[in-house]
């Protein structure tokens, strides 16, 4: 009830500030989207995983076409597959977590990785872990098409992952 009455007043003074869109910058708030979108006048995308109702669409998603989209995650010990959006078909959703990378480890770990070495205080930074991010990335795609399946689209679901979105492109 709370947090209900926290997220009703905090979307209130959103909108009444003019916002023209609620939005989060992690994955697991997909756990509140059809709670906020119910309380909002505003569309409500909360989390990257809210963008699997937008773009697997756009794929032939049916298990007998062996497409899949990979979902990459901090820590696949904790993703659950109910935070895939409802109508999203999760035979075809393959998710592959970070959390043995040296991404991994240090995000779940609860620190913040998303800076670059020339400004980071320790050891975490994007150039660090770039190399062990896209040998996962190619490992999950390659693992996914020995099964017989085919990558059609690569979904980061953290916070922290951005900052690879482009190295992966390539």
């Amino acid at each position: 009830e709370v947090i209900e009455q926290k997220m009703k007043e905090t979307i209130e003074k959103l909108e009444a500030s003019g916002v023209c869109g609620v939005t989060a910058d992690v994955g697991y708030s997909q756990a509140f989207q059809e709670s906020v979108r119910k309380l909002a006048t505003v569309p409500v995308v909360l989390s990257s995983l809210q963008q699997l109702s937008f773009v697997a669409p756009a794929y032939d998603l049916r298990p007998v076409s062996k497409n899949i989209i990979m979902v990459m995650t901090a820590n696949l010990k904790t993703f659950s597959d109910k935070l895939i959006p409802p109508g999203v078909d999760k035979d075809c959703i393959k998710v592959i977590g970070t959390e043995t990378g040296v991404f991994g480890k240090w995000v779940s770990g609860g620190n913040s990785f998303s800076q670059f070495k020339a400004d980071a205080f320790d050891e975490a930074s994007v150039e660090e872990g770039f190399k062990s991010m896209c040998q996962m990335c190619k490992n999950g795609i390659e693992n996914f098409e020995k099964e017989g399946g085919r990558v059609v689209c690569i979904m980061q679901e953290c916070a922290e992952m951005p900052a690879y979105s482009n190295g992966l492109r390539r």
